[in-house]
């Protein structure tokens, strides 16, 4: 049974190791509103996009998610969180899913609308005036990130574990771009993470074509300290094209950047072996 989760459940939060082995199927997406419900989100019913989690579940782990977010089976009328079958987008490949998602059912009045979505990434800016935001395309190149931003405060290399570099966002005149794609496990994207204001990541977000083009969300990022949750860019569901070798002036960018960082070329090498090069033009 597959279980949207939008909340503490994500990975790097508090009740992540609730969905214990249960198979992570990748982010997705889901329309709705959600909520700022003090230590804990809510959705309700709406059209804006929602950021979360797609979880294969077992009866035991369904039972349990029921349990922790008062869903009463016998009596939805009086659940605290209402679970409903609504339809999802998956961020890897596009395709549009049903699964369970947990509604907050008690009325919202005054609670503060999560206008981006992303929880996670609510929870970050919250804290913090700078964010560390991946990059693992044309960005990595930090002369080409300076140019968009402006000075740059500090970076650290890591890999997003789950993700692979992919090309296969969509561009004009049929050109691609870079993406990170969600396969699962003993994968892991080479990235590196720029430590930016928040009004420099909004300007970057002018860049990357925010919110239809790639959506800036919160993921976690494996450096050598540990995991954390930072901010990276990942292609909006309805921008995905077969993937296609990129220009070669965009993949200059990549590759300098792959110099610049000391990053696996191997990598790169591999990423591109799996890809049609561009007609001339």
């Amino acid at each position: 049974m597959r279980v949207f989760v939008y909340g503490t459940l994500l990975k790097g939060l508090e009740r992540n190791k609730i969905l214990g082995t249960s198979p992570c199927l990748g982010p997705a997406l889901i329309s709705a509103m959600l909520y700022d419900l003090g230590s804990y989100p809510g959705i309700k019913e709406g059209s804006e996009p929602v950021v979360g989690e797609l979880y294969d579940v077992d009866a035991s782990v369904l039972e349990l998610l029921d349990q922790i977010e008062g869903y009463v089976r016998s009596n939805p009328g009086d659940s605290l969180y209402r679970r409903q079958t609504a339809p999802v987008q998956c961020f890897s490949d596009g395709r549009h899913l049903e699964a369970f998602a947990y509604y907050y059912a008690p009325p919202i009045d005054g609670r503060e609308i999560i206008a981006h979505g992303d929880y996670r990434r609510y929870r970050l800016e919250s804290k913090d005036e700078e964010q560390w935001l991946i990059a693992y395309g044309s960005n990595l190149s930090t002369q080409r990130l300076k140019q968009r931003v402006g000075q740059i405060s500090d970076t650290k290399t890591g890999f997003i574990e789950g993700y692979e570099l992919s090309f296969n966002k969509a561009g004009a005149n049929g050109n691609t771009y870079a993406n990170t794609r969600y396969i699962g496990t003993h994968v892991a994207c080479p990235a590196v993470a720029y430590k930016l204001a928040l009004e420099q990541a909004e300007m970057l977000d002018r860049f990357e074509g925010v919110p239809t083009h790639y959506m800036r969300v919160a993921i976690p990022f494996a450096t050598v300290s540990g995991v954390e949750i930072v901010q990276s860019y990942i292609t909006h569901p309805n921008k995905l094209v077969p993937e296609r070798r990129p220009k070669d002036e965009y993949l200059g960018h990549i590759q300098k950047g792959y110099r610049e960082h000391a990053l696996d070329a191997t990598y790169l090498e591999h990423a591109l072996g799996r890809v049609t090069r561009l007609p001339c033009r």
